[in-house]
């Protein structure tokens, strides 16, 4: 029970610290981008999660009637990508921040939205794994890790993991599809970032509900998505933010030279 324990406040721990990490390996190459849009970032997707939960239980005491787990999934990550890329296009829009810079602070603010994005769930699990190196298991959840086999705790927490890290690099790109729609004024890049904040929301779900009795398999199926996700956000901001960075210096270097 205490390599368990140890186990799990290893996953709690990288859940929480390594997407860090990440982020610094992301910021690195902008770094004429205000880091403070980070917290912005954070503190929007904070309130973006309360205004989704609001309208979440505002249409379920409407339509009480509707009991497809689906449908309530597929409502609420709809609205939780209005919301969240509704704030990032108002904090870019307040800011008003310079053309040249842009995109890579869009970046930047979904890079905060990422980096809270189910971050006290690290907190649960170093709290329950520091419960089963003491031998307690009078929580439900406690109790479920206990009976866990080792191999299903590295492979659900390889699964958060993948997924935390996929969603905050998702995240960032999100952040500068928005940011493009603002400079180019083209709102249909909105709508298509909401719609990707959405579908990209509603796979683990919708894995859990069709593989829901294979729960192995299901997990499997969830850390192949995500590290496509990861994969092919990854290799799209290596390509999309390198561009921005060598645009600023070039009007940089020609400003100074004129």
């Amino acid at each position: 029970m205490a390599l368990r324990g140890f186990l799990l406040c290893a996953h709690g721990m990288l859940f929480v610290l390594l997407p860090g990490y990440v982020m610094f390996l992301v910021l690195r190459r902008t770094p004429s981008v205000d880091r403070s849009l980070l917290w912005w970032g954070a503190g929007g997707m904070l309130v973006a999660t309360l205004f989704q939960g609001f309208f979440t239980s505002l249409l379920s005491q409407l339509f009480p009637n509707s009991s497809n787990p689906m449908t309530w999934a597929a409502i609420g990550a709809m609205l939780m990508g209005l919301c969240a890329q509704g704030v990032t296009w108002l904090v870019l829009r307040l800011r008003r921040l310079a053309q040249g810079v842009l995109i890579a602070s869009g970046a930047a603010v979904g890079l905060g939205m990422g980096l809270v994005y189910q971050i006290f769930q690290g907190f649960v699990l170093l709290g329950v794994g520091l419960k089963l190196i003491q031998g307690d298991i009078s929580t439900p959840l406690a109790a479920e890790k206990a009976s866990s086999s080792l191999p299903q705790i590295g492979l659900a927490a390889a699964d958060s993991i993948m997924g935390r890290l996929a969603w905050l690099v998702f995240s960032a790109g999100l952040g500068m599809l928005v940011a493009r729609a603002l400079r180019d004024r083209r709102g249909w890049l909105f709508i298509l970032a909401v719609l990707c904040h959405a579908l990209v929301a509603l796979v683990p779900p919708a894995i859990a509900n069709v593989l829901g009795g294979w729960p192995s398999i299901a997990l499997w199926s969830e850390l192949a998505f995500e590290a496509l996700l990861l994969s092919v956000g990854w290799r799209w901001l290596n390509t999309q933010l390198p561009q921005v960075a060598s645009r600023r210096t070039g009007r940089l270097k020609s400003g100074r030279a004129g």
